[in-house]
């Protein structure tokens, strides 16, 4: 976990006392070690009819194993379990916790992730398998985008905020609604080409897939783009993030999920 004085010095978020008060919300559990917090709709009307099902990937500040940090360090954590997010989206919150040498693009993490994401869906009977969404940033996105290439046909839709992803396997991503968030100034995950070119953050990936999207409408084949936009992409420009908030431009997730548009888009999506 990053000090305060660290913190200080890369002008990270500070989330509203108010949203990491939800926190206190979320049980608190583990599942085969991997500890992970639980968000339940209220009783009564969600559970009236099939509820979906969101979850949350943190960043790499907040590996460990408190089973706390991970809600409470950025504003992004609690977002979907605000009354009025409720009240207009009801849905459950899955948010495990990432220990300390591993992430989650890494193997033995994404079969534990799809093992309790599973393992809640089969828990909770009333959620809807058709529409399970995903969400994180930085390390979270980056994992994120390891799951759907895994397994594109899982998700309903998935927000990746300041994410990058390898170049190999990335058509696999065609096959799932997704939106990419990324600062052009981002230093922490660059928004373009990485190293020889193989890894792409979400600028830089964000073109390829449109490439490929081409060439499949070329070929006859559906097409994820169009008018329906089930693949987008918002970028800030320079300074934007900083001028904006006076926060590191990497918190990409601060503007990206402050308004409703990327969350009506994302429950607007459902897995046929």
């Amino acid at each position: 976990m990053l000090s305060e004085e660290q913190r200080k010095r890369l002008r990270w978020d500070t989330p509203d006392p108010a949203l990491t008060a939800l926190e206190k919300r979320f049980l608190k559990d583990s599942f085969d070690g991997l500890p992970y917090r639980a968000f339940i709709p209220a009783a009564g009307s969600p559970h009236e009819r099939r509820t979906p099902l969101v979850v949350y990937l943190h960043g790499a500040d907040d590996k460990g194993t408190d089973n706390v940090q991970h809600l409470t360090n950025h504003h992004s954590g609690c977002v979907f379990a605000e009354e009025g997010q409720q009240e207009k989206r009801p849905c459950y919150i899955l948010a495990p916790q990432c220990p300390e040498a591993r992430a989650w693009r890494q193997p033995p993490m994404k079969e534990a992730l799809f093992a309790l994401i599973r393992a809640f869906v089969q828990e909770h009977t009333d959620i809807d398998d058709g529409r399970i969404y995903l969400y994180g940033s930085s390390m979270g996105a980056i994992g994120g985008m390891a799951l759907v290439k895994d397994a594109p046909d899982f998700f309903a839709g998935a927000l990746f905020i300041c994410g990058a992803t390898k170049k190999e396997g990335a058509e696999a991503l065609l096959r799932t609604p997704a939106w990419f968030f990324h600062a052009e100034d981002d230093a922490i995950v660059p928004a373009g080409k990485g190293g020889d070119g193989s890894f792409l953050g979400s600028i830089a990936l964000f073109a390829y897939l449109k490439e490929l999207d081409a060439e499949r409408a070329a070929g006859e084949s559906e097409s994820i783009g169009g008018d329906d936009a089930r693949l987008r992409l918002t970028t800030y420009s320079a300074g934007e993030i900083e001028e904006a908030y006076g926060i590191n431009p990497h918190c990409a997730w601060v503007p990206a999920l402050a308004g409703e548009e990327a969350k009506a888009w994302l429950f607007s999506n459902r897995r046929q």
